[in-house]
């Protein structure tokens, strides 16, 4: 009887590190393989996890116990990845037989509701980020203040009214107009001093925090786990944010067009670089700090900062390089697809922590902002190349998606060889 009470809290424990985990923003495979590590030390012939983007199921079954088996429903939550880390370590502490149940299912309730940094914390990164990104993609100093004051009154509409509002897809598409309305009225004002300002910069640096940079890099993680409905789901999430942004960026500009502030032609993101040592130094420091800016919104433990910063920007240049040799946006973004997942495995070997977290802030600067905003552009103005735009949009994910497949891939090749040579040495 204490077995069966044991092995009941045991599974309560495994599944709620897995709700935590999925929550946060892991990919499926993650939670299933913390989960079975779990259950493994129970010592029953049979344990099995079955993870699905909204729920858990969880079985036990030996032929000399009771078969136990218990199905949760997870709630869905904002991207932490410090919970994914903290969660980690308490499976690994536990696994290893370094905390008892007790202490693991203590350790758990705390990372539950545990923030590493406050919602101040977090609107001083949408800032950072918004900027930064404005400059990254071929904004001035002056468009850069303009997406940072743009990006404090979305903060504030994205963190404290979104509660209230219930429904993401509203509150997305409400945070991108406002990114949008906010922008243009700046831009109104502006013209009053003689300014130039360029409201395309201002608004894709602007929308970036928005854009589902999370859904797209787990659904990849789940297609090379074969986790396909998991990964369905995700795309379907991952389309679902883009629609809502391209939605509210359209109905922010047929709004100030309509009322009179907003400037007939908007403005077309061309060419979103810059040339020369001049453009790769821009081009390194703007990625690296916007991706500082997405860690403090994401929650990435303060001691991977650094790692995720470097990756995203070493992720840029390999972009910058594949585009200026006239590879084109689509080809640029699979080579910066395989450099951001490459400089992920290492930084997550040598440091000992989840991919997932070097990942996810490495490919956001090459997620299509830029190509949501150039689909609506189009689409407002009647231009006939909105569907193409939509496709390029589509291609450049695509690239990414075979960016990352193509480099896991090879790594794991290469990684099966040296494990059967140093086999081979044993013998």
């Amino acid at each position: 009887m204490e077995d069966s009470f044991y092995y009941r809290e045991l599974v309560d424990m495994a599944i709620l590190a897995g709700q935590i985990m999925m929550s946060a923003g892991a990919e499926t495979h993650r939670v299933e393989d913390t989960i079975s590590r779990i259950l493994q030390t129970t010592g029953f012939s049979q344990a099995d996890a079955f993870v699905l983007p909204t729920g858990i199921t969880v079985t036990l079954s030996d032929d000399k116990k009771e078969t136990l088996s218990v199905t949760r429903r997870i709630a869905p939550g904002l991207n932490n990845l410090s919970r994914i880390y903290l969660v980690n370590n308490v499976s690994r502490d536990f696994c290893g037989g370094k905390i008892t149940l007790d202490e693991a299912k203590t350790r758990l309730k705390k990372i539950k509701n545990e923030h590493i940094y406050g919602t101040a914390m977090k609107i001083i990164g949408v800032m950072i980020a918004t900027s930064m990104f404005a400059l990254l993609f071929g904004g001035s100093l002056a468009d850069a203040v303009v997406a940072l004051f743009a990006g404090l009154v979305m903060s504030f509409e994205n963190y404290y009214l979104r509660k209230f509002i219930g429904m993401d897809f509203l509150c997305d598409v409400l945070c991108a107009a406002t990114i949008t309305v906010v922008s243009l009225l700046c831009i109104y004002g502006s013209m009053k001093t003689g300014m130039e300002l360029h409201p395309q910069y201002i608004i894709v640096g602007g929308i970036m925090p928005l854009v589902p940079g999370v859904a797209i890099t787990n659904a990849v993680r789940d297609v090379l786990q074969g986790d396909f409905i998991s990964a369905c789901a995700r795309m379907v999430e991952a389309f679902m944010i883009a629609a809502a942004v391209a939605v509210g960026v359209g109905a922010g500009i047929f709004f100030g067009q309509k009322v009179g502030f907003a400037p007939e032609t908007i403005g077309f993101i061309t060419n979103i670089t810059r040339e020369g040592f001049f453009g790769y130094a821009v081009g390194f420091i703007a990625a690296a700090m916007s991706i500082v800016g997405f860690s403090l919104i994401l929650e990435v433990p303060k001691k991977f900062i650094i790692a995720s910063a470097f990756t995203a920007a070493i992720g840029w240049m390999a972009y910058l390089l594949g585009f200026y040799s006239g590879t084109g946006d689509v080809w640029a973004s699979f080579l910066g697809a395989v450099v951001a997942e490459l400089f992920s495995y290492i930084f997550a070997r040598l440091l000992k922590a989840p991919e997932t977290i070097f990942l996810i802030c490495g490919i956001i600067p090459m997620v299509p902002g830029a190509g949501i905003y150039r689909a609506v552009y189009y689409l407002i103005s009647g231009n006939q190349l909105a569907s193409s735009a939509l496709s390029s949009t589509l291609m450049i994910a695509g690239a990414i998606a075979l960016g990352l497949i193509t480099m896991y891939t090879l790594l794991n090749m290469l990684w099966k060889c040296i494990n059967k040579i140093k086999a081979k040495k044993r013998i």
